[in-house]
């Protein structure tokens, strides 16, 4: 799991959670690690509507 701090700082934005810490960050759990990579990327790339799932993968990985 490769997640910056500004990138979880921008999330927890998105989210109205409070400003997230470097701790916070260092005992970041699979969940939200998944959940940051749906919100920021996935989604964005509104990757479950493109029909060829290995195309999704590629245009979002």
């Amino acid at each position: 799991m490769g997640v910056t701090l500004a990138t979880y700082e921008y999330y927890c934005r998105l989210k109205k959670y409070p400003k997230p810490t470097v701790e916070q960050l260092k005992k970041m759990d699979e969940s939200t690690w998944d959940d940051i990579f749906k919100t920021l990327y996935w989604d964005r790339w509104r990757a479950d509507q493109i029909k060829d799932q290995r195309i999704a993968n590629i245009l979002v990985d």
